[in-house]
């Protein structure tokens, strides 16, 4: 009773999504309608490949390393970031660094997640179960029930997040812009300070792009029986 109350709130705000990604099955990727309450498939993103998943993993740290390098070597000069002590070259440096990164990384989960979404067909309920035991979400769980306490897992582990890229304002207060004011030597914490622009990141992943709350009210949902499902549910709409 908590949990649904907690998620169907939630759900109902008017930033999110209406069409969320569930997770992979044999016939394509599989989406869920929060307006029409209607389980859906599309083409899968070759992202998504199951067989290719080994070669997206060796790319993404290719990626994050060419992020943080800072876009390219003809920047790299431009700035000369790491010519021994911070500068205001430094701070535009690490600006463009967590820039490339955030975008960067949203486009590859959202070119991986939803990019045959308008494609989208009604589905029926085994795709929607193998979809949902393929989420990595679901995975965490060795008992697949939606319980109050899985909930307030998902919650806490969103508010962390959240409240983790809160911090980031003043660890750049704090930490950042004291070296830049001193002219401080550039030590190995740089490499650590280039990776802020994960963080938005995360954000955006965990509300926007695979919400791991919007999830489990969903599969809340379909353990309940309360999912429309393919010809069927289009015909009583």
């Amino acid at each position: 009773m908590i949990g649904t109350g907690i998620t169907g709130l939630y759900g109902e705000y008017m930033f999110l999504r209406k069409i969320i990604y569930i997770g992979e099955s044999e016939n394509g990727a599989v989406y869920f309608d929060t307006e029409r309450n209607l389980a859906l498939s599309a083409p899968k993103s070759q992202l998504l490949n199951t067989e290719g998943a080994g070669k997206v993993n060796r790319f993404i740290p290719l990626l994050v390393g060419f992020l943080i390098v800072g876009g390219g070597t003809s920047f790299f000069t431009v700035a000369n970031p790491f010519g021994g002590r911070y500068s205001y070259g430094t701070l535009i440096f690490l600006g463009v660094t967590w820039l490339f990164e955030f975008l960067g990384m949203v486009w590859l989960l959202e070119r991986a997640l939803y990019k045959n979404v308008q494609q989208a067909q009604p589905t029926n309920r085994q795709n929607f179960r193998v979809a949902v035991y393929n989420n990595l979400i679901w995975r965490n769980f060795s008992d697949k029930k939606v319980t109050t306490g899985k909930i307030v897992v998902c919650w806490l582990f969103v508010s962390m997040i959240f409240l983790v890229n809160i911090a980031c304002f003043p660890i750049f207060q704090n930490t950042i812009l004291p070296l830049i004011l001193n002219s401080s030597s550039i030590g190995s914490e740089i490499i650590m300070l280039s990776l802020l622009g994960i963080m938005p990141f995360s954000l955006v992943l965990l509300i926007w792009q695979n919400n791991p709350i919007r999830f489990m009210n969903l599969v809340g949902k379909y353990q309940k029986r309360e999912i429309k499902w393919g010809k069927e549910s289009m015909a009583k709409d």
